[in-house]
């Protein structure tokens, strides 16, 4: 997966793919950045540009601390960037971390361009210019916006400022290599890991959004690691403990029988059920608890019945749920061939490729109870949907594949992996951009689901 790996295109222009949400939209030149929402003021006689001493104060102490050669002119932009900077240097415990970065604030040509990078490979300097015509007062606002377009990797207050200082960090490890990463993209099944960052397939974009997102306390699989590794990632900057709590274990249960397990099951939610170990029973048990919790409803998998699949080779599905729109009729199935030990193994390499959003062995039998609810909320169009998918006479347009690569690879494959994928996601504590959210109630069919806080 290093450059010389992955499928790269080279532009004489570097020009990339940027989707947001509801359409698609070609932006040229990656230095720049363009954001969905930004506020522009309506007469620059009315701009509020503060040449304050606490602005004063501010360039000063970049300058003075951390060597940065600022000309703020906009409070709430130094006060957002300087706290950016504070937190790079404190975790990194290094004040000249920034050391020749240039900070600076024009009349930009373009109104629509919160910023421009401007950098020299020969002599290694680096500047930001942010455009004066850009409302700054409402920076939280164009950072959530950004978030929910899917542009940014987190909706962290600081996060376009760790992306924009990533971009310096990567330069400043490497110019000539950063430069190369400016015109060069990731694509076919690359640009899915890609896009689980931000709307572009842009490898410097890829790296700095890794470290962004890094910087904001992200949990990424170690996939996204290696890509940034391989491709010229500045490997030297260090980030804060990830949130790694997120994972719920949800309900647990330790009977020492398959036949409890089928009891219970069968008694509490009518659910007919063979099995290879304990250890599964006692999964699928609990799964089956947390998404009757979720909908509320003890009853919703009432009538299911789970058998062993002996003719299958396949040694690497676990379960597969079986459907019949015709009828209604759905079932699952249990894989003997899979090695049954290696359960919780698999969990965790599925995670660390970006297959599956968690690294919980239950979740692959919440990932198939999910698609139980779905199909039975409405098996016509939830089969049709399928089988048009499967054969391959649909598939999701570039915006479909970068909304759902935010959720997992797997997620990109249907609708309904999509659909399961999120909802495992999200019992995990898994948050996503609203252009997420709304796919997900685009296309689920099953009950309402109310997922943990």
């Amino acid at each position: 997966m290093g450059l010389e790996k992955i499928g790269t295109i080279i532009g004489k222009e570097a020009t990339a793919w940027t989707h947001r949400c509801g359409e698609t939209i070609l932006s040229s030149k990656p230095i720049k950045s363009n954001l969905t929402g930004l506020k522009l003021t309506t007469n620059l006689n009315n701009d509020t540009i503060c040449f304050t001493n606490q602005i004063v104060q501010i360039n000063k102490s970049l300058k003075d601390v951390y060597g940065i050669d600022s000309k703020l002119t906009s409070l709430p932009l130094a006060k957002k960037i300087s706290t950016a900077i504070e937190n790079f240097c404190s975790v990194n415990k290094k004040k000249d971390l920034f050391k020749g970065l240039e900070l600076n604030c024009e009349i930009g040509p373009n109104p629509n361009e919160m910023l421009t990078r401007n950098y020299n490979v020969q002599t290694g300097k680096y500047k930001i210019t942010f455009n004066k015509k850009s409302d700054f007062k409402n920076l939280d606002e164009i950072i959530q916006d950004a978030y929910n377009n899917g542009e940014v990797p987190s909706n962290d207050p600081n996060i376009l400022f760790y992306r924009e200082l990533g971009h310096f960090l990567n330069f400043k490890n490497n110019p000539i290599a950063y430069n190369i990463t400016t015109g060069r993209y990731f694509c076919n099944n690359s640009e899915l890991i890609s896009f689980k960052l931000s709307n572009s397939s842009n490898i410097a974009d890829f790296n700095a959004n890794y470290i962004a997102g890094r910087m904001s306390g992200q949990t990424y699989p170690k996939i996204l690691q290696t890509y940034f590794e391989e491709n010229l990632g500045n490997t030297n900057v260090r980030f804060p403990k990830p949130n790694t709590s997120k994972f719920n274990p949800g309900s647990t249960h330790k009977f020492t029988k398959i036949s409890d397990v089928q009891k219970y099951l069968l008694d509490n939610y009518g659910i007919e059920a063979e099995f290879m170990t304990t250890q599964q029973a006692n999964y699928f048990a609990g799964a089956v608890d947390d998404m009757c919790k979720m909908t509320g409803d003890k009853t919703c998998f009432n009538g299911l019945k789970i058998t062993k699949d002996f003719n299958t080779n396949n040694l690497t599905t676990q379960m597969r749920t079986r459907w019949n729109y015709d009828t209604g009729e759905a079932s699952m199935t249990i894989n003997p061939a899979f090695d049954w030990k290696q359960e919780a193994k698999k969990a965790e390499i599925d995670f660390n490729a970006g297959y599956h959003p968690t690294k919980n062995p239950k979740d692959r039998y919440r990932h198939e109870l999910a698609h139980w609810l779905d199909f039975k909320g409405n098996p016509v169009k939830y089969g049709q949907t399928e089988i048009k998918f499967l054969n391959g006479n649909e598939s999701f347009n570039e915006y479909g594949k970068v909304v759902t690569s935010k959720v997992s690879t797997y997620a990109t494959k249907t609708p309904a992996e999509f659909c399961a994928e999120y909802i495992i996601g999200r019992y995990n504590g898994e948050k996503y951009p609203k252009c997420v959210n709304k796919l997900f109630t685009q296309f689920w069919n099953g009950p309402e689901i109310k997922f943990p806080i």
